[in-house]
């Protein structure tokens, strides 16, 4: 049987299946990022806008349970699997970029916020918690009416 050295035959056939893994991949959207993000665009950013943080309140970020709970029934099953806290931090590695963010550091577009809750948590003593919100503007693209 003869031997292939690294730079050979082997090395090129690994090669090209390496490649055509990372299409396979690539190609499909529930682990294609870029299809994710498109995906979130479309289906929970059509109603948000990136906003400046000195230009909106607090009391009016969207809250990132109210993100997930839009975004879970489109979402793969793998955004889930990593824990409750994934697609957070997708989210903010999406728009960390955007330019209505530059120069700002992540925590001043996503932030740990209390909140009052209404409704006492059994058990807790308490009427408030904590919360992740960020810095995006409630702009529903469905008008009433139209």
């Amino acid at each position: 049987m003869a031997r292939c050295s690294f730079a050979s035959v082997c090395s090129s056939q690994a090669g090209q299946e390496a490649a055509a893994l990372r299409n396979n991949v690539s190609a499909s959207p529930r682990r294609d990022p870029s299809a994710l993000r498109q995906k979130f665009d479309e289906l929970v950013m059509c109603d948000f806008t990136p906003s400046h943080p000195r230009g909106l309140p607090i009391s009016q970020w969207v809250s990132y349970p109210r993100l997930a709970r839009l975004f879970q029934p489109h979402a793969p099953i793998e955004v889930w699997h990593k824990g409750p806290g994934n697609l957070k931090q997708l989210i903010i590695e999406w728009y960390k970029d955007d330019p209505t963010f530059a120069g700002l550091a992540e925590n001043a577009w996503c932030k740990r916020v209390k909140i009052n809750d209404p409704q006492k948590h059994p058990g807790s003593g308490t009427s408030s918690l904590h919360v992740y919100k960020f810095c995006f503007e409630y702009t529903p693209r469905h008008f009433p009416g139209l």
